[in-house]
């Protein structure tokens, strides 16, 4: 593996495959709660997108990933709230660096 001063830096090419290793059991608890509770999961590397076309059924998504989190990594893994984003139908989304202009009914 390369890294610089023994750190991956950001946006290297290994980002997504290191992150794919590291968060399986994540992904895969996480996957189920919103599949049984009609929730999309996406997650590229570090950035977890979770959506609905009801804005009720993600009340309180933020305690589940931050419970699935601690329960998969202890305190080794955090959820960076500054960087947390929750919008709705109507607001011009932003992710992963792309803007998504469509009008379909989707929260995130």
């Amino acid at each position: 593996m390369v890294t610089v001063d023994n750190i991956i830096p950001i946006g290297f090419s290994t980002s997504p495959l290191i992150s794919n290793a590291c968060l399986f059991d994540f992904d895969n608890k996480l996957e189920l709660y919103c599949t049984e509770k009609g929730l999309t999961y996406t997650r590229y590397s570090d950035d977890i997108i979770i959506s609905s076309v009801n804005r009720e059924s993600l009340s309180g998504i933020d305690m589940v990933v931050k419970l699935i989190m601690k329960e998969c990594f202890g305190e080794k893994l955090n959820i960076n709230v500054s960087k947390s984003k929750f919008t709705s139908y109507g607001n011009k989304i932003k992710l992963l660096g792309m803007v998504d202009f469509t009008k379909r009914k989707s929260y995130c």
